[in-house]
């Protein structure tokens, strides 16, 4: 069954999901960028949502908005 996860941080967020998206980072390299760029990663953004979407221990999907605008990474073969 897959679980949804809300991380508070974007610390939180690249601790969880980082290798998973630095396996296709040409992909992924936006939204690396921006979680990497926050210049605080352990203040919680009210602004701001990052989420995985996991499935027995494999991540499927992760998403990340910034009001209005949001992204999502994911690979639909998994």
């Amino acid at each position: 069954m897959s679980k949804l996860i809300i991380h508070k941080t974007p610390r939180e967020f690249l601790d969880a999901n980082y290798r998973y998206l630095e396996q296709n980072e040409l992909k992924n390299n936006l939204i690396i960028g921006l979680s990497l760029g926050f210049e605080d990663k352990d203040k919680e953004y009210k602004d701001v949502n990052f989420l995985s979407v996991v499935n027995n221990g494999d991540i499927k999907a992760v998403s990340f908005r910034n009001t209005p605008r949001v992204i999502i990474a994911g690979d639909p073969e998994k």
